[in-house]
């Protein structure tokens, strides 16, 4: 299976368990806050907005994409299906939003269990660190 069907196969899963016990409402004010960082990092050089306007539009289009991808939702249904969602995106953008996504979600994996394993290594053998 290739690294895309990958992400998009874990995200489903995440979707359907719920991202670990945390409400719908507190992943998506997470991935909110993430929503200008993506948005300025899926433009590159000439494609990048002019304007204060053009820039808040993206921002809100990230924004309102996240969830969707989260959800399961693959990028040719997207874009074909729910053009008023991602409306000044284009295809690639939206598939470069997934991808950051997915690094974002396998970053925080490995910070969590790096984070998980100096803890258990640290404590000793009473289950207090040394």
């Amino acid at each position: 299976m290739s690294s895309a069907a990958e992400g998009v196969a874990q995200r489903r899963q995440d979707a359907q368990r719920g991202k670990g016990g945390k409400s719908s409402r507190t992943v998506e004010k997470e991935w909110a806050t993430l929503a200008p960082i993506f948005s300025d990092r899926i433009f590159r050089g000439d494609d990048a907005p002019s304007s204060e306007v053009e820039r808040s539009r993206i921002e809100r289009a990230v924004e309102r994409t996240i969830p969707l991808i989260l959800a399961g939702d693959e990028v040719p249904f997207l874009c074909r299906y729910r053009p008023d969602v991602v409306s000044p995106l284009n295809p690639s953008q939206v598939r470069h939003l997934c991808d950051l996504l997915d690094r974002h979600q396998s970053l925080s994996s490995l910070r969590k269990r790096s984070l998980e394993a100096l803890r258990e290594r640290f404590r000793g053998p009473a289950g207090e660190y040394e």
